[in-house]
């Protein structure tokens, strides 16, 4: 005789205790904090038991070194990563720390060192800079994500498999 936990969630038995491992296409709903690795500060992103974040499994909800993080584990587990730069947003290319005439972005233009922006390229897509520095009628800016280069740390609750 099969038990009817068996037919409705294949893995799980409430005699056995068997809990379903994580795999492509699950669905998953997990509790989160993300912070940067270096900095004892502020939390980048967060998704709690109250508010959580539901994902499907290999549908790109979430970066890849999260989905191969809670592959294979359970509901109920929680651990924390260390996400490098090369698994998260990319290393820090200077190559994307250019120079350009102010007038380049508007004669209104009116940039803080600091400061992020987004405006539009001539094709009509958004791009998204960072000011490094003014220097005369000339502005630096950099377009590397704010955290390119940066090791995350990724903690993480499973909250609930099907």
């Amino acid at each position: 005789m099969v038990s009817l936990s068996w037919v409705l969630y294949p893995g799980f038995s409430a005699a056995s205790g068997l809990k379903v491992a994580i795999e492509n296409e699950s669905k998953v709903s997990l509790a989160y904090e993300i912070r940067v690795h270096e900095e004892d500060g502020e939390i980048l992103d967060l998704a709690t038991e109250q508010d959580p974040f539901d994902l499907i499994v290999g549908h790109q909800d979430v970066f890849p070194a999260i989905e191969e993080a809670i592959m294979g584990r359970e509901e109920g587990d929680s651990f924390e990563e260390l996400v490098s730069p090369e698994r998260a947003f990319g290393p820090h290319d200077p190559k994307l720390v250019r120079t350009f005439p102010l007038e380049a972005f508007g004669e209104d233009a009116e940039l803080v060192v600091g400061d992020a922006y987004t405006c539009e390229t001539e094709d009509g897509l958004p791009l998204s800079f960072r000011v490094v520095s003014k220097k005369g009628r000339d502005i630096e800016i950099d377009l590397n994500h704010p955290l390119a280069g940066r090791t995350l740390l990724v903690k993480v609750s499973i909250l609930k498999v099907s």
